[in-house]
């Protein structure tokens, strides 16, 4: 009986072509990780993207803040100058009473 090479005893073929089929497995599945990695920092990029839109049409509408502001501040001080109207009013109002009363 002639003795094989030792890389040809079936131990080892069967090791070997197990680590083998083993390891292409294990390159599909990081292929297939690396691809959903791909494709969720595609998605990232394009959120990231549209924020970044946002913020600089937000920046170009500064003015709205202020011109916000400035509204309010405004009408706060028609409020006051029209309370004092009508309260100057009712007083000539009742000036004009007290005189026809006379």
């Amino acid at each position: 009986m002639t003795e094989t090479p030792y890389l040809l005893q079936p131990a080892i073929l069967i090791f070997g072509i197990s680590a083998i089929l083993g390891f292409v497995t294990w390159l599909i599945r990081q292929e297939g990780k690396i691809t959903q990695a791909l494709e969720r920092i595609a998605k990232l990029e394009l959120a990231a993207e549209e924020i970044r839109h946002e913020i600089i049409d937000h920046k170009d509408r500064e003015n709205l803040h202020f011109n916000e502001r400035v509204a309010r501040q405004v009408e706060e001080k028609n409020d006051a100058r029209f309370g004092r109207l009508e309260a100057d009013i009712k007083e000539i109002k009742q000036m004009v009473r007290d005189l026809t009363k006379r």
